[in-house]
Protein backbone atom coordinates (compact mmCIF):
# COMPACT_ATOMS: atom_id res chain seq x y z
CA UNK A 1 0.00 0.00 0.00
CA UNK A 2 1.36 3.41 -0.98
CA UNK A 3 1.27 6.12 1.68
CA UNK A 4 -1.63 8.53 1.11
CA UNK A 5 -2.95 6.47 -1.81
CA UNK A 6 -6.77 6.51 -1.39
CA UNK A 7 -8.26 3.11 -0.58
CA UNK A 8 -11.76 1.69 -0.32
CA UNK A 9 -12.57 -0.50 2.69
CA UNK A 10 -14.73 -3.38 1.48
CA UNK A 11 -17.13 -5.01 3.89
CA UNK A 12 -17.20 -8.67 2.84
CA UNK A 13 -20.20 -9.35 5.08
CA UNK A 14 -22.34 -7.08 2.89
CA UNK A 15 -21.29 -8.06 -0.63
CA UNK A 16 -20.21 -5.12 -2.77
CA UNK A 17 -20.60 -2.51 -0.04
CA UNK A 18 -17.76 -0.39 1.30
CA UNK A 19 -17.17 1.84 4.32
CA UNK A 20 -18.93 5.16 3.75
CA UNK A 21 -19.14 8.24 5.98
CA UNK A 22 -22.79 9.16 6.48
CA UNK A 23 -22.17 12.93 6.37
CA UNK A 24 -19.50 15.52 5.73
CA UNK A 25 -18.97 16.74 9.31
CA UNK A 26 -16.66 15.42 12.05
CA UNK A 27 -17.76 12.43 14.14
CA UNK A 28 -20.12 10.93 11.56
CA UNK A 29 -21.16 7.28 11.52
CA UNK A 30 -19.45 4.85 9.17
CA UNK A 31 -22.00 2.81 7.24
CA UNK A 32 -21.86 0.04 4.62
CA UNK A 33 -22.98 1.46 1.26
CA UNK A 34 -22.69 0.44 -2.40
CA UNK A 35 -19.40 1.67 -3.87
CA UNK A 36 -19.91 4.87 -5.84
CA UNK A 37 -16.34 6.25 -5.83
CA UNK A 38 -17.22 9.26 -3.65
CA UNK A 39 -14.57 10.88 -1.46
CA UNK A 40 -16.63 9.90 1.58
CA UNK A 41 -15.74 6.29 0.69
CA UNK A 42 -11.99 6.87 0.21
CA UNK A 43 -9.55 6.51 3.08
CA UNK A 44 -5.81 6.88 3.51
CA UNK A 45 -3.68 4.62 5.69
CA UNK A 46 -0.59 6.32 7.13
CA UNK A 47 1.93 4.17 9.06
CA UNK A 48 2.26 5.20 12.70
CA UNK A 49 4.05 2.81 15.10
CA UNK A 50 5.03 -0.71 14.09
CA UNK A 51 1.92 -2.32 12.62
CA UNK A 52 -0.40 0.58 13.52
CA UNK A 53 -1.92 2.91 10.93
CA UNK A 54 -3.76 6.21 11.12
CA UNK A 55 -6.88 5.94 8.96
CA UNK A 56 -8.38 9.18 7.72
CA UNK A 57 -10.71 10.37 5.01
CA UNK A 58 -9.16 11.50 1.77
CA UNK A 59 -10.43 15.06 2.20
CA UNK A 60 -9.29 15.55 5.81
Amino acid sequence: MVKNDPQFIKNIAFGNRVADLRGDQNNQDIIAWPRNGGINQQFTFVPEHGKEYKISTTDS
